[in-house]
């Protein structure tokens, strides 16, 4: 007997339900839509079914949808950032020791990322912790991640009327069309680099942690100086060091494979 594969549209409407259930307020047909590819009559045909059989709830002022609250085997409100901090301390800490840097791991926040676990860098220099502190989403590698993993999130910074974006440094993005493009870039390459946006001389570099089915549920990144981390920090296109992309890239992935086990 042949084994069936998989069936698309359980795998697309789990997928609907994950998203919804991700993401800490109602989500527009758009945002769901553009979350995970899906034309809009798609998305709009497994919304409808999924609120038919009484998964998915409708504002009726808004239309905006929302998971059911009796459905407790779904997230509410994002990523449980305890969930996201324990399977990512081995291998934080790991790639912290590896690669000499600091590493901060972000989940998205109402308006800004959330740093829900922050590793030292091993060199015993004197450092502030980082923990809790809420960083811009567009002048952070960290944010800069979301923003092109978290589809819902991005709909939401750059066009929930965050207004003008704040300049930290002389070289934050604060044009909300260059920082759409730059995140594309982001999006399309896998990774996020910042060089003095946020603080002078500082730099950063993110990879994304996705769950089940590749939604983006939060980043890691090694943060330090500039001319540690950049082959040449002046370069007009900064240019990560191979070794420490690769040392992150191989940590986030790790962190997205446990993840995407069966619970």
């Amino acid at each position: 007997m042949r084994v069936p594969g998989h069936i698309q549209s359980i795998e697309r409407a789990v997928a609907v339900l994950r998203v919804l259930g991700s993401a800490p307020y109602d989500l527009s047909l758009q945002e769901v839509a553009d979350s995970l590819g899906l034309a809009k009559p798609t998305a709009h045909g497994i919304l409808g079914t999924l609120r038919h059989v009484g998964m998915v709830d409708q504002d009726r002022r808004t239309g905006h949808y929302r998971v059911t609250r009796t459905q407790d085997w779904l997230p509410q409100g994002g990523m449980d950032p305890h969930l996201l901090r324990s399977h990512a301390m081995n291998w934080t800490d790991s790639l912290a020791a590896t690669t000499g840097e600091a590493v901060l791991v972000g989940v998205p926040g109402e308006q800004d990322v959330e740093v829900v676990h922050h590793v030292f860098c091993p060199d015993g220099s004197p450092q502030r912790l980082m923990f809790g502190e809420r960083h811009p989403p567009h002048a952070t590698a960290l944010g800069k991640v979301l923003l092109a993993f978290t589809r819902w999130w991005q709909l939401r910074v750059l066009q929930g009327g965050r207004g003008t974006l704040a300049a930290y440094t002389s070289r934050t993005v604060v044009d909300p069309a260059g920082l759409r493009a730059e995140v594309d870039v982001v999006r399309r390459r896998g990774y996020a680099v910042e060089v003095g946006e946020h603080r002078p001389h500082r730099a950063g570099v993110a990879a994304p942690v996705r769950a089940f089915g590749g939604l983006g549920v939060g980043a890691i990144a090694l943060v330090g100086p500039a001319e540690r981390l950049l082959v040449d920090e002046a370069a007009v296109t900064p240019v990560v060091r191979p070794v420490l992309l690769s040392a992150l890239q191989a940590c986030a992935a790790a962190v997205s494979a446990q993840l995407e086990l069966p619970r």
